[in-house]
């Protein structure tokens, strides 16, 4: 494995937690969820939601920079994540799955460009099958942020 495609220790939970943490922050702004589309390369035309991303099913995503530039992944399907918190999250908590290209991607966060998303950073882990061979890319998406204390 190259440098190129070691990434920092920063684990996928920690990842999660703290992307759930900005997400949340931004929703309770209010007025300030504006100033993420006004960023450079941040923020798109729909946002990446269950039910937006269901509608692009075979759109084209792009990785947009890095060592993998020019790597193209097609949203394949979008999947419920299980045991996820309510009926209402439903457009806050799936799973979105990739094609799997000529090359191999590590775990790791890339920024990807789309034709309906805009610009944007996900997380992808291959899927692999019974025999270890890489089938596909996930990422999952979490923007559930509990309330009142609860964990």
């Amino acid at each position: 494995m190259s440098d190129a495609m070691v990434s920092p220790v920063l684990g996928r939970r920690q990842f999660f937690g703290g992307m759930a943490v900005i997400a949340g922050g931004a929703a309770l702004a209010g007025p300030a969820r504006g100033l993420l589309k006004a960023l450079p390369g941040i923020g798109s035309d729909l946002p990446f939601t269950r039910t937006h991303v269901t509608t692009k099913i075979g759109e084209q995503f792009r990785i947009a920079e890095g060592p993998f530039e020019g790597v193209k992944l097609l949203i394949g399907s979008v999947v419920e994540l299980p045991g996820r918190a309510a009926a209402v999250m439903v457009d806050d908590q799936f799973a979105a799955r990739f094609s799997a290209p000529d090359v191999e991607l590590a775990a790791d966060m890339y920024w990807f460009a789309t034709q309906s998303f805009g610009r944007l950073p996900l997380f992808i882990s291959p899927l692999v099958d019974r025999d270890g061979r890489t089938v596909g890319y996930e990422a999952l998406v979490n923007r559930h942020v509990p309330t009142g204390g609860q964990r």
